[in-house]
């Protein structure tokens, strides 16, 4: 029912966002309820609250922190989320049900996201101004995610040359 509801109000919003993966595919549906488009070579300046669809599993094989403190309430569906302990590089993995509250985390949080069944998810997300650059985890260094997606690509590169 819930799902439907989120369907129909989403219909009427004409501010919205793809968020394409590394294959071209959707990744995220972000409907924007307040603020402004991402813009990744700007960054988000601003604040902004978000009503979002995740249909794909984080791609990346690496954890990723945003740019901004941020906040979400899960709505529909359910996920598993790797995130990074304070002290180490060592992961945990927890299921996020629906209406879990994560409130306000740092924008040093690092963590992925991925879907319980391959089942999209719907969330409300909001974050704050941009206080540092959006970055990968590789081990313990921090990558650049401009950098970090032209290593990906050399690897990929080299990998389907050997096929």
């Amino acid at each position: 029912m819930l799902k439907k509801i989120l369907t129909l109000i989403t219909s009427s919003f004409n501010r919205k966002e793809v968020i394409l993966n590394e294959n071209g595919e959707p990744h995220i549906i972000r409907y924007i309820v307040w603020g402004r488009k991402s813009d990744r070579n700007k960054q988000h300046h601003g604040r902004g609250l978000y009503l979002q669809k995740i249909v794909t599993s984080d791609s990346s094989k690496d954890l990723y922190d945003h740019p901004w403190r941020w906040g979400r309430l899960t709505l529909w569906g359910q996920f598993k989320e790797q995130v990074q302990n304070k002290a180490s590089v060592i992961t945990r993995e927890k299921t996020v049900h629906p209406l879990k509250l994560t409130p306000l985390v740092s924008s040093r949080f690092a963590h992925a996201i991925e879907l319980v069944d391959n089942k999209p998810i719907w969330m409300l997300f909001w974050h704050g101004r941009a206080r540092n650059q959006w970055g990968f985890w590789m081990g313990n260094k921090k990558v650049n995610w401009r950098e970090y997606f032209e290593i990906s690509n050399q690897h990929k590169s080299a990998h389907d040359s050997l096929k």
